[in-house]
């Protein structure tokens, strides 16, 4: 299944994970048929601890969950859309903070997947905040304002975001591994300079879509 290539880095992530857990479901499976847990130097396999594999693939889904809950959250415009931001943005940091367990156990392919995830969800956050709906206090007079200002406010993610690319690009080289999401942080930082450049040139995007001339 991880082979295949109509599958989305979600879906590898789960694919990894699932793998993380067949071990617990094991142990647990045995202890529900009566095999006693054992005592510490005589029970073999039964009570070792988490290894290292296991742990990073459940840090790898761990974040991903956080991950689809800040995809989730939802964006309003009565009022409470600067509380919804920092929700979302804290649900983005709790899967990057996962992530970023993740990459220090050095295992090379899934380290670029850190990688990637880390430095993507800047962009996810800085895409879902200059498109969020006008606040219905504001005015269609002040909205050419408003969009600038929100530009502005969130214009370091952004930058994070192509930082953090750059950076992943380099560490699969550094691994010497030619890997999906090294590939993937490439594309990206070929899609973030481009972004920066309208953004330079003050064609920015707004919560309709469109593009403002600034």
């Amino acid at each position: 299944m991880a082979k295949r290539s109509d599958l989305t880095y979600a879906d590898l992530l789960e694919v990894a994970a699932r793998r993380g857990l067949r071990p617990a479901r094991a142990r647990r499976h045995r202890r529900r048929r009566g095999q006693p847990r054992g005592r510490p130097g005589n029970c073999g396999a039964r009570c070792r601890a988490p290894t290292t594999r296991t742990t990073w693939r459940w840090l790898l889904y761990l974040g991903e969950v956080a991950h689809r809950r800040f995809l989730a959250a939802p964006l309003r415009t009565d009022g409470s859309l600067r509380a919804d931001l920092d929700a979302k943005e804290a649900l983005g940091l709790r899967a990057y903070d996962l992530w970023r367990t993740a990459l220090d156990f050095r295992e090379p392919y899934w380290a670029t997947a850190s990688g990637y995830m880390m430095s993507q969800v800047f962009y996810e956050f800085w895409l879902a905040t200059v498109r969020a709906p006008f606040p219905s206090v504001v005015a269609p007079e002040e909205r050419a304002a408003y969009v600038v200002e929100v530009h502005d406010r969130v214009a370091d993610r952004l930058h994070k975001a192509l930082e953090g690319h750059k950076m992943n690009v380099e560490l699969g080289r550094a691994y010497g591994v030619k890997s999906y999401w090294s590939d993937e942080s490439a594309a990206r930082v070929v899609e973030l300079l481009g972004v920066l450049d309208a953004e330079a040139r003050g064609n920015l995007i707004t919560p309709d879509g469109a593009l403002a001339t600034n």
